[in-house]
């Protein structure tokens, strides 16, 4: 019975971004979905809410810039974070 599960959970489609949004939409979806995500990275590894807030913020600036929609790079790229990064 799990391996049905994971095979349906394989096979079904990779959720990604609106493919016709405007970047800004894109951008608003983008953070929607994922600021949340960065923000409990950098909380549990911070400890500070303003600090995570402000490492959420340069990590959002970060994502935007490598274009990632898949749910799943987003989230590997996520993983791959330092728990507090550059400023720069």
């Amino acid at each position: 019975m799990r391996t049905q599960a994971l095979l349906q959970a394989l096979l079904k489609p990779r959720r990604t971004l609106t493919p016709h949004a405007t970047s800004t939409a894109r951008s608003l979806e983008l953070y929607q979905r994922f600021g949340p995500v960065l923000f409990s990275h950098f909380y549990r590894a911070i400890g500070d809410e303003q600090a995570a807030m402000q490492a959420t913020r340069v990590a959002f600036a970060k994502l935007l810039e490598t274009g990632l929609t898949d749910d799943r790079d987003v989230v590997a790229w996520v993983r791959g974070l330092s728990p507090q990064p550059s400023l720069r």
